[in-house]
């Protein structure tokens, strides 16, 4: 639990440092992580590196997630909305906007997910069909799910989450707040 490890850590830079970490390739997580907690430890600050000791590598799927949700954060904030509008929709059981709303999400998760290749193509990462495949299957579940949207929009997440169904899971309450 981020916040758990966050409060552990106090105010002492964790949030700068897990960002920081989580802005990495895969590859690359475990010694800069490893670096800084060293460093923590150096410095006396034993909650700091208690908390950056229990941040996990990121599988490369969730890595180009938090690509997008530290360089495409309106858009990610524009799936949440079609979220909504998803979500209204099957309570309405309104079938034209739910297919009109559902080619849009399609549209928009398949461009998102090519992006995020993108980014980690700029920075020298290659990326296959495959692991864009899983990109979209973690934004796929952020649509229906506003504990993984958060999850997604906080930018650490650490493992590919999928969902399987039709529009929001039952119960999902994409409300205003997701937009904070």
């Amino acid at each position: 639990d981020d916040s758990a490890t966050a409060e552990a850590a106090g105010d002492s830079g964790f949030d700068a440092i897990a960002d920081e970490l989580y802005e990495l390739p895969p590859d690359e997580f475990v010694p800069a992580r490893d670096d800084r907690v060293a460093a923590a430890k150096e410095a006396g600050d034993r909650g700091l590196a208690r908390a950056l000791g229990r941040l996990r590598r990121p599988t490369k799927a969730a890595w180009l997630a938090n690509l997008l949700a530290r360089h495409r954060t309106e858009q990610l904030d524009g799936l949440v909305a079609l979220a909504r509008g998803l979500a209204q929709a099957q309570q309405e059981l309104d079938g034209g906007a739910l297919r009109a709303l559902s080619g849009q999400r399609h549209r928009v998760v398949a461009a998102m997910a090519r992006d995020a290749g993108r980014l980690a193509a700029r920075r020298g990462e290659t990326v296959n069909d495959g692991l864009v495949r899983e990109v979209a299957g973690i934004l796929d579940a952020a649509l229906a799910d506003p504990a993984v949207a958060e999850e997604v929009r906080a930018g650490r997440l650490t493992k590919t989450v999928r969902y399987s169904g039709f529009g929001p899971a039952e119960g999902a309450d994409f409300g205003e707040d997701m937009t904070a």
